[in-house]
């Protein structure tokens, strides 16, 4: 989660709208979540499609508090 909030404050700028973060933070959550899906055996496994979901909707949470908080 900390990547994805690094990542995201360096993505957008001082002056931008809530939903830019909303949007990078999303999108950075999906990779992070995609990448422990992947690492975990895809749909072998039973948990790991909840993990991506839940990481799309955590980073956009982050994403959020990121705009609103960081600049």
């Amino acid at each position: 989660n900390m990547l994805v909030a690094l990542l995201t404050a360096f993505s957008i700028s001082a002056a931008s709208p809530w939903w830019h973060g909303v949007g990078f933070g999303a999108l950075y959550g999906l990779a992070t979540g995609m990448v422990v899906f992947f690492a975990k055996g895809g749909f072998r496994s039973t948990d790991t499609p909840f993990v991506t979901a839940v990481s799309l909707i955590i980073g956009a949470l982050i994403g959020l508090v990121v705009v609103n908080f960081g600049f």
